[in-house]
Parts: C-alpha cells; sequence; structure tokens
C-alpha cells in the first residue's frame, strides 16, 4: 500500500498472529490450528478453575473472620454491661 501524498510504503498491521495460509496440506493445517486452540482452552479452563478454588476460599476466610468479629463484639458488649453495671453499684455505695 502507498500513501499517495507522501509516496512512501505503509507497513501493514503486525500485531496479530501469523499463521501460514494453508494451501499444501490443510488437514495438518487445521489439525494442528485446532490442537494449538484445545490446548490454549485447556490452559484457560485449568486458570479459571484456579482463580474459582481461590474465590472459595477466600470467601470462607472472610465469613470466618466475620464469625470471629460478631463473637468478638458480644464479648466487649458483655465486659461493658459488666462495667456498666459494676460502675452503678460503687456510685450507689459511695452514696450512703
Amino acid at each position: 500500500m502507498v500513501d499517495k501524498k507522501t509516496e512512501k510504503a505503509i507497513k501493514g498491521d503486525q500485531s496479530g498472529k501469523v499463521f501460514p495460509f494453508p494451501t499444501l496440506d490443510r488437514v495438518a493445517f487445521y489439525r494442528e490450528h485446532l490442537q494449538r486452540s484445545m490446548r490454549s482452552t485447556l490452559e484457560l479452563y485449568s486458570e479459571y478453575v484456579n482463580i474459582q478454588d481461590r474465590l472459595v476460599s477466600e470467601v470462607i476466610e472472610c465469613e470466618n473472620c466475620m464469625l470471629e468479629l460478631v463473637e468478638e463484639i458480644g464479648r466487649l458488649e458483655k465486659v461493658l454491661n459488666q462495667t456498666a453495671i459494676h460502675q452503678k453499684e460503687v456510685h450507689d455505695a459511695s452514696k450512703i
């Protein structure tokens, strides 16, 4: 392709993969292409399964942390209630 303004050749798009044109042995070409595609699919599926496993383990970890946090909040509420009761008893005793 030639740019008409500058009369210089324009480089073609070279960003994609280059596959040889299957002129002589189409079956071998498409078999190789299919096998490459299947390998890529299996690799991506394996990554997908690993990500799912990681997500499940992170969700379980988050749930465990939330349960522990709820238990700790309950324990702190009990301590605060006991402290408030004790302070009230001390305040009442000092009035006498």
